[in-house]
């Protein structure tokens, strides 16, 4: 079996970034970029030992607003398209804050974000002695909402609550005939998340637990409880 792919990427990238706090009217920082990705693929052809190439060019356009400074009130919002069409677009923000429990500080953050993405070259494209598939999917759309709460650290103790759901349609899977299959309907994934860190001088033990269900098992099976 003489199977060869390979893939490249050249990034470039020009931003202009205003940093939050440079002057006294400066309250938050805003960035504004051009990100151009040029893409080269290489995969086995019909004729043994020849070679087929294909490329992408992508031209993504975006900009990032930021506040970090601050205690009641700290927030990140960025999003991104590819006006060339190709890979989609990615919005994304979270905002933070400082809640008083009990005496003390308490951090809760909210995110979400929404992206449509587009299946990679490989995904869409594979060429090999055994398996050979050519695809025009449609691009996955991501929808999350969630959130964190980090509770105030004791001597011995660390806590931190997160959690969110997210919405998928369009996800794309290998399925049990091992070809990328993708779902049309909507799928469901809710999880639950706790941290829990203990230390007593040098010793530290640090605990995961995680609880999350898929609304559709079969094309995205998920463990409902996992611990670390």
């Amino acid at each position: 079996i003489d199977d060869y792919i390979s893939y490249y990427s050249f990034k470039n990238t020009f931003a202009l970034a205003m940093n939050e706090g440079f002057r006294s009217w400066t309250k938050f920082g805003l960035t504004a970029f051009l990100e151009y990705d040029m893409r080269k693929f290489s995969l086995p052809g019909e004729i043994p030992g020849l070679s087929e190439r294909h490329s992408e060019n992508v031209l993504w356009v975006g900009g990032v607003l930021t506040k970090e400074k601050g205690k009641h009130l700290r927030y990140r919002a960025s999003g991104e398209v590819d006006i060339t069409g190709e890979d989609g677009f990615k919005l994304e923000g979270e905002i933070t804050t400082m809640l008083n429990l009990f005496g003390k500080d308490v951090s809760a953050k909210a995110k979400a974000h929404i992206k449509s993405i587009r299946p990679s070259f490989f995904e869409r494209n594979f060429s090999s002695k055994y398996w050979n598939w050519e695809y025009d999917f449609d691009n996955t759309l991501r929808t999350y909402v969630g959130g964190e709460i980090i509770l105030p650290e004791l001597s011995f103790s660390q806590t931190k609550i997160s959690g969110g759901v997210e919405n998928i349609e369009n996800y794309l899977y290998y399925g049990e005939d091992r070809l990328p299959n993708q779902i049309s309907e909507n799928i469901q994934v809710f999880s639950l998340r706790l941290d829990q860190n203990l230390k007593s001088g040098i010793f530290h033990w640090d605990n995961q637990i995680i609880y999350q269900k898929s609304s559709n098992m079969t094309a995205l099976p998920l463990p409902d409880l996992s611990i670390y």
